[in-house]
């Protein structure tokens, strides 16, 4: 009974090798059948890809500037917006610093030196 169903794997994968390899031989002659063919027609699409390119290339020239001048005003904005986030707090220091500095400076005039 084992020797049996040994002897049906076996079969089973001579099976399937046998049809995988002749898959693979069945690929191989059509790809070499159908090879003049696709050099044919890579050769006809040639120049759609090059109009392809230059007009990304041109498309890309024309929106470069758009580009970076957008990119250089969002680059002002976050950094003034950076600038003012930092500047507000100090603002606030600034200024109690000043009232303090008013009553200190009121508070102690200097003496007058020399005749009156």
């Amino acid at each position: 009974m084992l020797t049996l169903l040994l002897g049906a794997m076996l079969t089973a994968a001579l099976v399937v090798g046998t049809v995988m390899l002749l898959a693979g031989i069945v690929k191989l002659v059509l790809s070499l059948v159908m090879l003049p063919f696709k050099i044919l027609f890579a050769l006809l699409l040639v120049p759609f890809w090059v109009a392809r390119m230059v007009l990304k290339a041109a498309g890309f020239l024309v929106v470069l500037p758009v580009l970076l001048l957008g990119g250089g005003a969002v680059l002002l904005v976050v950094v003034l917006g950076g600038l003012l986030a930092v500047a507000f707090p100090l603002l606030l220091l600034a200024g109690v610093a000043a009232l303090l500095w008013m009553v200190v400076s009121a508070l102690f005039r200097p003496a007058l030196v020399g005749p009156v």
